[in-house]
Protein backbone atom coordinates (compact mmCIF):
# COMPACT_ATOMS: atom_id res chain seq x y z
CA UNK A 1 0.00 0.00 0.00
CA UNK A 2 1.09 3.11 -1.11
CA UNK A 3 1.32 6.53 1.00
CA UNK A 4 0.31 8.76 -1.97
CA UNK A 5 1.99 11.81 -2.61
CA UNK A 6 0.32 13.75 0.20
CA UNK A 7 1.50 11.42 2.45
CA UNK A 8 4.85 11.41 1.32
CA UNK A 9 4.91 15.65 1.63
CA UNK A 10 4.24 15.48 5.33
CA UNK A 11 6.55 12.87 6.41
CA UNK A 12 8.93 14.38 4.20
CA UNK A 13 8.02 18.10 5.97
CA UNK A 14 8.35 16.39 9.21
CA UNK A 15 12.05 15.26 8.51
CA UNK A 16 13.11 18.62 7.16
CA UNK A 17 11.86 20.11 10.63
CA UNK A 18 14.13 17.72 12.16
CA UNK A 19 17.14 18.59 9.97
CA UNK A 20 16.37 22.13 10.52
CA UNK A 21 16.33 21.30 14.43
CA UNK A 22 19.52 19.32 14.36
CA UNK A 23 21.58 22.45 11.79
CA UNK A 24 20.09 25.21 14.33
CA UNK A 25 18.23 26.82 11.03
CA UNK A 26 16.33 29.06 12.85
CA UNK A 27 15.72 31.37 10.48
CA UNK A 28 13.60 28.60 7.75
CA UNK A 29 12.58 26.59 11.07
CA UNK A 30 10.27 30.13 12.04
CA UNK A 31 8.65 29.48 8.96
CA UNK A 32 7.48 25.94 8.95
CA UNK A 33 3.65 24.75 10.32
CA UNK A 34 3.84 20.77 10.69
CA UNK A 35 1.14 18.21 9.95
CA UNK A 36 -1.10 17.54 12.79
CA UNK A 37 -0.79 14.19 15.29
CA UNK A 38 -4.25 14.23 15.76
CA UNK A 39 -5.45 14.11 12.32
CA UNK A 40 -8.60 16.83 11.85
CA UNK A 41 -8.98 17.17 15.29
CA UNK A 42 -7.35 20.27 16.50
CA UNK A 43 -6.03 19.93 19.48
CA UNK A 44 -2.26 20.56 21.17
CA UNK A 45 -2.55 16.45 21.94
CA UNK A 46 -4.10 13.29 20.60
CA UNK A 47 -6.69 11.99 23.90
CA UNK A 48 -4.45 8.96 24.50
CA UNK A 49 -1.02 10.20 23.19
CA UNK A 50 0.63 12.78 25.51
CA UNK A 51 4.42 11.38 24.22
CA UNK A 52 5.14 14.72 22.26
CA UNK A 53 5.21 17.17 25.38
CA UNK A 54 7.76 19.84 23.81
CA UNK A 55 5.50 23.18 23.13
CA UNK A 56 7.78 24.10 20.19
CA UNK A 57 6.46 21.06 18.40
CA UNK A 58 2.69 21.08 19.92
CA UNK A 59 2.30 24.07 18.83
CA UNK A 60 3.61 23.83 14.80
CA UNK A 61 1.11 21.04 14.49
CA UNK A 62 -1.94 22.90 15.57
CA UNK A 63 -4.41 24.91 13.50
CA UNK A 64 -3.18 28.15 15.43
CA UNK A 65 0.11 27.75 13.39
CA UNK A 66 -2.00 26.14 10.06
CA UNK A 67 -5.06 27.79 9.72
CA UNK A 68 -6.12 30.14 7.44
CA UNK A 69 -8.66 32.61 8.63
CA UNK A 70 -12.49 32.72 7.07
CA UNK A 71 -12.32 36.63 6.68
CA UNK A 72 -9.73 39.25 7.15
CA UNK A 73 -11.08 40.43 10.44
CA UNK A 74 -11.42 37.60 12.10
CA UNK A 75 -11.07 37.57 15.79
CA UNK A 76 -8.21 34.65 16.72
CA UNK A 77 -9.51 33.23 20.35
CA UNK A 78 -7.05 31.33 22.58
CA UNK A 79 -8.71 29.00 24.85
CA UNK A 80 -6.17 27.35 28.13
CA UNK A 81 -6.67 25.27 30.27
CA UNK A 82 -7.09 21.83 31.54
CA UNK A 83 -8.59 18.96 30.65
CA UNK A 84 -12.03 19.84 31.10
CA UNK A 85 -11.14 22.55 28.75
CA UNK A 86 -9.26 19.69 26.18
CA UNK A 87 -12.53 18.18 26.38
CA UNK A 88 -11.41 14.46 27.70
CA UNK A 89 -12.55 12.27 27.06
CA UNK A 90 -14.51 13.48 23.96
CA UNK A 91 -13.72 13.28 20.72
CA UNK A 92 -13.07 17.17 19.58
CA UNK A 93 -16.30 17.83 17.70
CA UNK A 94 -18.30 16.76 20.44
CA UNK A 95 -16.38 19.28 23.19
CA UNK A 96 -17.78 22.75 24.24
CA UNK A 97 -15.24 24.40 21.73
CA UNK A 98 -15.84 22.88 18.59
CA UNK A 99 -19.22 23.68 19.33
CA UNK A 100 -18.72 27.07 19.73
CA UNK A 101 -17.25 27.33 16.69
CA UNK A 102 -19.73 26.00 14.84
CA UNK A 103 -22.15 28.41 16.28
CA UNK A 104 -19.77 31.39 15.70
CA UNK A 105 -19.41 30.47 12.15
CA UNK A 106 -23.51 29.66 11.93
CA UNK A 107 -24.09 33.17 12.61
CA UNK A 108 -20.98 34.63 10.55
CA UNK A 109 -19.47 35.88 14.07
CA UNK A 110 -15.69 36.44 12.50
CA UNK A 111 -13.73 34.53 15.17
CA UNK A 112 -12.61 31.37 15.75
CA UNK A 113 -11.66 29.26 19.53
CA UNK A 114 -8.10 27.87 19.02
CA UNK A 115 -7.95 24.91 22.00
CA UNK A 116 -5.15 24.80 23.28
CA UNK A 117 -6.19 23.11 26.76
CA UNK A 118 -3.81 19.90 28.20
CA UNK A 119 -4.78 17.26 30.29
CA UNK A 120 -2.68 18.11 33.07
CA UNK A 121 -4.27 20.31 35.72
CA UNK A 122 -1.58 22.54 37.06
CA UNK A 123 -1.47 26.73 36.34
CA UNK A 124 1.98 27.04 35.92
CA UNK A 125 1.48 24.63 33.29
CA UNK A 126 -0.83 27.13 31.60
CA UNK A 127 0.90 30.01 32.17
CA UNK A 128 4.02 28.38 29.83
CA UNK A 129 1.61 27.05 27.32
CA UNK A 130 0.09 30.59 26.94
CA UNK A 131 3.28 32.30 27.24
CA UNK A 132 5.22 29.94 24.24
CA UNK A 133 2.13 30.69 22.10
CA UNK A 134 1.65 34.40 22.17
CA UNK A 135 3.90 34.37 19.12
CA UNK A 136 0.61 32.89 17.07
CA UNK A 137 -0.75 36.27 18.25
CA UNK A 138 -4.36 36.11 19.81
CA UNK A 139 -6.63 38.86 20.00
CA UNK A 140 -8.78 37.06 22.97
CA UNK A 141 -7.80 34.86 25.75
CA UNK A 142 -10.38 32.11 27.10
CA UNK A 143 -8.95 31.24 30.73
CA UNK A 144 -11.20 28.02 31.77
CA UNK A 145 -10.24 27.03 35.21
CA UNK A 146 -10.82 25.02 38.27
CA UNK A 147 -9.58 24.90 42.25
CA UNK A 148 -7.86 22.25 40.39
CA UNK A 149 -5.16 24.14 38.65
CA UNK A 150 -4.33 26.30 42.01
CA UNK A 151 -1.67 23.40 43.09
CA UNK A 152 0.88 25.40 45.16
CA UNK A 153 3.77 23.36 44.40
CA UNK A 154 7.00 23.55 42.54
CA UNK A 155 7.91 21.24 40.80
CA UNK A 156 4.49 19.40 41.15
CA UNK A 157 5.18 15.62 41.96
CA UNK A 158 3.27 13.71 38.72
CA UNK A 159 5.26 12.92 36.43
CA UNK A 160 3.49 13.30 33.40
CA UNK A 161 3.91 17.08 34.42
CA UNK A 162 7.70 16.29 35.21
CA UNK A 163 7.99 15.47 32.08
CA UNK A 164 6.39 18.11 30.11
CA UNK A 165 9.04 20.63 32.25
CA UNK A 166 11.55 18.52 30.92
CA UNK A 167 10.22 18.69 27.61
CA UNK A 168 10.16 22.72 28.02
CA UNK A 169 13.61 23.32 30.17
CA UNK A 170 14.36 26.01 27.02
CA UNK A 171 11.21 27.77 28.24
CA UNK A 172 11.47 27.06 31.84
CA UNK A 173 14.72 28.73 31.58
CA UNK A 174 13.41 31.81 29.84
CA UNK A 175 10.34 32.43 31.85
CA UNK A 176 12.83 32.32 35.43
CA UNK A 177 14.60 35.37 33.79
CA UNK A 178 11.64 37.00 32.98
CA UNK A 179 8.52 35.05 34.47
CA UNK A 180 4.85 36.31 34.15
CA UNK A 181 3.43 38.28 36.75
CA UNK A 182 3.01 36.40 39.93
CA UNK A 183 4.49 33.14 38.38
CA UNK A 184 8.37 34.08 39.62
CA UNK A 185 8.77 31.22 42.21
CA UNK A 186 7.40 28.26 40.79
CA UNK A 187 9.37 29.01 37.17
CA UNK A 188 12.89 29.50 39.52
CA UNK A 189 12.06 26.60 41.52
CA UNK A 190 11.29 24.46 38.32
CA UNK A 191 15.09 26.38 36.61
CA UNK A 192 16.88 25.21 39.92
CA UNK A 193 15.74 21.80 40.08
CA UNK A 194 16.66 21.49 36.26
CA UNK A 195 19.97 22.76 36.55
CA UNK A 196 22.17 19.47 36.91
CA UNK A 197 20.08 16.72 35.46
CA UNK A 198 18.47 18.32 32.66
CA UNK A 199 18.89 21.82 31.66
CA UNK A 200 22.49 20.28 29.94
CA UNK A 201 20.74 17.36 27.99
CA UNK A 202 17.70 20.08 26.54
CA UNK A 203 18.89 19.51 23.40
CA UNK A 204 19.07 15.52 23.70
CA UNK A 205 15.45 15.85 25.09
CA UNK A 206 14.07 17.97 22.06
CA UNK A 207 15.49 14.99 19.70
CA UNK A 208 14.22 12.50 21.21
CA UNK A 209 10.59 14.69 20.82
CA UNK A 210 11.24 14.65 17.24
CA UNK A 211 11.58 11.68 16.71
CA UNK A 212 8.46 10.80 18.85
CA UNK A 213 6.71 13.71 16.76
CA UNK A 214 8.17 11.96 13.26
CA UNK A 215 6.25 8.35 14.54
CA UNK A 216 2.82 9.91 15.51
CA UNK A 217 2.85 12.09 12.43
CA UNK A 218 3.32 8.69 10.34
CA UNK A 219 0.64 6.87 12.44
CA UNK A 220 -1.59 9.17 11.82
CA UNK A 221 -0.81 9.59 8.31
CA UNK A 222 -1.69 5.51 7.99
CA UNK A 223 -4.89 6.06 9.92
CA UNK A 224 -5.76 9.27 7.42
CA UNK A 225 -4.94 6.45 4.13
CA UNK A 226 -7.21 3.50 6.16
CA UNK A 227 -10.18 6.13 6.81
CA UNK A 228 -10.27 7.03 3.34
CA UNK A 229 -9.58 3.46 1.91
CA UNK A 230 -12.09 1.83 4.70
CA UNK A 231 -14.56 4.59 5.72
CA UNK A 232 -16.83 1.94 7.45
CA UNK A 233 -13.85 1.18 10.26
CA UNK A 234 -14.36 2.71 13.58
CA UNK A 235 -11.91 3.21 16.17
CA UNK A 236 -12.39 2.37 19.52
CA UNK A 237 -14.06 5.28 21.46
CA UNK A 238 -13.28 6.66 24.45
CA UNK A 239 -12.71 4.57 28.02
CA UNK A 240 -15.32 6.12 30.28
CA UNK A 241 -14.90 4.96 34.06
CA UNK A 242 -18.39 4.80 36.64
CA UNK A 243 -18.55 7.75 38.56
CA UNK A 244 -17.62 7.07 42.37
CA UNK A 245 -19.08 9.60 44.62
CA UNK A 246 -18.09 7.73 47.59
CA UNK A 247 -15.05 8.78 49.75
CA UNK A 248 -13.84 9.62 52.41
CA UNK A 249 -13.83 13.57 53.27
CA UNK A 250 -11.09 13.70 56.01
CA UNK A 251 -8.71 12.24 53.45
CA UNK A 252 -9.42 14.60 51.22
CA UNK A 253 -8.93 17.47 53.43
CA UNK A 254 -5.80 16.44 54.43
CA UNK A 255 -4.93 16.15 50.58
CA UNK A 256 -5.97 19.31 49.86
CA UNK A 257 -4.17 21.02 52.69
CA UNK A 258 -0.97 19.46 51.64
CA UNK A 259 -1.19 20.26 47.92
CA UNK A 260 -3.17 23.40 48.04
CA UNK A 261 -2.02 25.92 51.04
CA UNK A 262 -1.39 29.31 49.90
CA UNK A 263 -3.08 28.53 46.86
CA UNK A 264 -3.66 31.61 45.69
CA UNK A 265 -0.37 33.17 45.69
CA UNK A 266 0.25 32.14 42.21
CA UNK A 267 -2.58 33.38 39.81
CA UNK A 268 -3.05 33.21 35.60
CA UNK A 269 -5.33 35.84 36.60
CA UNK A 270 -2.56 38.07 37.10
CA UNK A 271 -0.74 37.12 34.01
CA UNK A 272 -3.86 37.40 32.27
CA UNK A 273 -4.23 41.10 33.54
CA UNK A 274 -0.32 41.75 32.41
CA UNK A 275 -1.03 40.49 29.00
CA UNK A 276 -4.38 42.82 29.22
CA UNK A 277 -2.16 46.03 29.88
CA UNK A 278 0.53 45.15 27.63
CA UNK A 279 -0.75 44.01 24.23
CA UNK A 280 -4.70 44.69 24.62
CA UNK A 281 -5.89 41.44 24.29
CA UNK A 282 -9.27 40.77 25.42
CA UNK A 283 -9.98 38.02 28.56
CA UNK A 284 -12.22 36.39 29.58
CA UNK A 285 -12.21 34.28 32.59
CA UNK A 286 -14.43 30.81 32.81
CA UNK A 287 -14.84 29.17 35.95
CA UNK A 288 -15.41 25.88 34.73
CA UNK A 289 -18.40 23.10 35.71
CA UNK A 290 -17.33 20.64 38.66
CA UNK A 291 -19.67 18.27 40.10
CA UNK A 292 -21.01 18.69 43.04
CA UNK A 293 -21.47 15.28 44.89
CA UNK A 294 -21.17 16.74 48.93
CA UNK A 295 -19.83 14.26 51.57
CA UNK A 296 -19.64 15.90 55.01
CA UNK A 297 -18.16 19.05 54.87
CA UNK A 298 -16.39 18.57 51.31
CA UNK A 299 -17.40 19.70 48.12
CA UNK A 300 -16.76 16.59 46.05
CA UNK A 301 -13.90 14.60 46.04
CA UNK A 302 -11.68 17.02 45.20
CA UNK A 303 -12.41 20.08 47.70
CA UNK A 304 -13.44 20.90 51.16
CA UNK A 305 -16.57 23.02 51.39
CA UNK A 306 -15.20 25.71 52.59
CA UNK A 307 -12.00 25.95 50.40
CA UNK A 308 -14.18 25.63 47.86
CA UNK A 309 -16.35 28.74 49.25
CA UNK A 310 -13.04 30.72 49.65
CA UNK A 311 -12.24 30.00 46.29
CA UNK A 312 -14.92 30.88 44.34
CA UNK A 313 -15.45 34.72 46.36
CA UNK A 314 -11.65 34.63 45.71
CA UNK A 315 -12.11 34.26 41.98
CA UNK A 316 -14.46 36.88 41.21
CA UNK A 317 -12.93 38.95 43.38
CA UNK A 318 -9.90 39.12 41.96
CA UNK A 319 -11.24 39.40 38.41
CA UNK A 320 -13.13 42.17 39.08
CA UNK A 321 -10.74 43.89 40.86
CA UNK A 322 -8.02 42.86 38.05
CA UNK A 323 -10.82 44.19 34.81
CA UNK A 324 -11.23 40.64 33.41
CA UNK A 325 -14.52 39.62 32.53
CA UNK A 326 -15.67 36.82 34.35
CA UNK A 327 -18.27 33.62 33.55
CA UNK A 328 -19.01 31.74 36.44
CA UNK A 329 -20.15 27.82 35.27
CA UNK A 330 -19.23 26.24 38.56
CA UNK A 331 -22.62 24.78 39.30
CA UNK A 332 -24.18 25.11 36.02
CA UNK A 333 -24.58 20.78 35.37
CA UNK A 334 -26.15 18.14 37.20
CA UNK A 335 -23.80 15.97 38.66
CA UNK A 336 -25.48 13.56 36.45
CA UNK A 337 -24.25 15.74 33.33
CA UNK A 338 -20.58 14.34 34.61
CA UNK A 339 -18.28 11.53 34.01
CA UNK A 340 -16.69 12.22 37.16
CA UNK A 341 -16.14 15.18 39.17
CA UNK A 342 -14.62 17.60 36.59
CA UNK A 343 -15.53 16.12 32.88
CA UNK A 344 -18.40 17.21 31.19
CA UNK A 345 -20.72 14.34 29.75
CA UNK A 346 -21.85 15.26 26.01
CA UNK A 347 -24.84 16.94 27.27
CA UNK A 348 -23.19 18.59 29.64
CA UNK A 349 -20.54 20.00 26.78
CA UNK A 350 -23.62 21.46 25.12
CA UNK A 351 -25.02 23.07 28.29
CA UNK A 352 -21.17 25.04 28.14
CA UNK A 353 -21.01 25.96 24.89
CA UNK A 354 -24.13 27.41 25.01
CA UNK A 355 -23.52 29.78 27.71
CA UNK A 356 -19.64 30.30 26.76
CA UNK A 357 -20.57 30.56 23.20
CA UNK A 358 -23.59 33.77 24.58
CA UNK A 359 -20.68 35.29 26.30
CA UNK A 360 -18.09 35.25 24.28
CA UNK A 361 -20.33 36.72 21.47
CA UNK A 362 -21.34 39.71 23.20
CA UNK A 363 -17.64 40.39 24.33
CA UNK A 364 -16.43 40.12 20.91
CA UNK A 365 -18.98 42.86 20.08
CA UNK A 366 -17.60 44.83 22.48
CA UNK A 367 -19.76 44.03 25.47
CA UNK A 368 -19.76 42.83 29.04
CA UNK A 369 -20.20 38.78 29.51
CA UNK A 370 -22.21 38.82 33.04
Amino acid sequence: MSFGKRGWVRLQRVLLVGFFILAGATTVWAKICLPPVSGDRPRLHDIDKTGVLWLELLLRQHEVCWREARSPNEKRVFAIGNSAIYGFPWPYESTAIALVNEELERQGVAAHIFNLGFVFTYQTKEAMILSEALRYEPDFIVYGVTLDDYAHLAPFPYLPVTKFFEANSRAVARLAADPPRSFEEPFRLYRDAQAADVRPYASWIEFRQAGTFVRLAAQQTAKTIRKRMFPSFQEEGPRIGKKNPRYDCNKIKRSFEKTYANWNEWSMLEYLAQLRAETGVEVLVVNWPVAHEPRGDCYNVRYPNESFEEYLEWMKKKADGLGLAYLDLHDLLDRLEFVDSVHPTIEGQRKVATRLGEALTRLLEGERAP
